[in-house]
C-alpha cells in the first residue's frame, strides 16, 4: 500500500473527494461522523465510522490512539507517554487511549525506522 496512493472520501449529496492521505493530520470520530484535518484544505466532515476510516488510511502511516481518533505519524510533533498525549506539528494535542498506548508505541518506532 503506497502512502502517496490517493484515497477518495464520499461526502453528502455525492460528492467525492480525492485527497492525498500525507495531507491527512488527523481524522476525529464524533457519533456517526469522521472530521478529517488536513495540512491543505479546510477540515471535511463524512458519514461513516472510525472504523472505516481506519480500514482506508495506510497502516504504515496512520496510527490509532484513542477509540476517537485517528493521527498521521508524519504529522507527529512530540508523543508524551507518561502523560499520554500526542502533539502534532500544527500543535493540537489528543489524549493517547491506554488501549492503543502499546499499539502506538510499536507502529511509530516502525514508522520512524522505515519512513523518517
Amino acid at each position: 500500500m503506497s502512502a502517496n496512493k490517493k484515497i477518495i472520501l464520499k461526502a453528502p449529496y455525492g460528492d467525492e473527494y480525492s485527497v492525498d492521505p500525507l495531507s491527512i493530520i488527523s481524522a476525529e470520530s464524533n457519533t456517526k461522523y469522521v472530521s478529517y484535518c488536513f495540512t491543505n484544505r479546510p477540515m471535511l466532515k463524512i458519514r461513516q465510522e472510525l472504523d472505516e476510516a481506519q480500514t482506508a488510511l495506510n497502516p504504515y502511516l496512520f496510527a490509532r490512539i484513542h477509540n476517537r481518533f485517528i493521527v498521521n505519524m508524519k504529522h507527529i510533533k512530540r508523543i508524551d507517554y507518561p502523560n499520554l498525549e500526542v502533539t502534532m506539528n500544527d500543535r493540537r494535542t489528543f489524549n493517547i487511549s491506554r488501549a492503543y498506548k502499546k499499539e502506538l508505541e510499536i507502529l511509530y518506532d516502525i514508522y520512524l525506522r522505515n519512513f523518517e
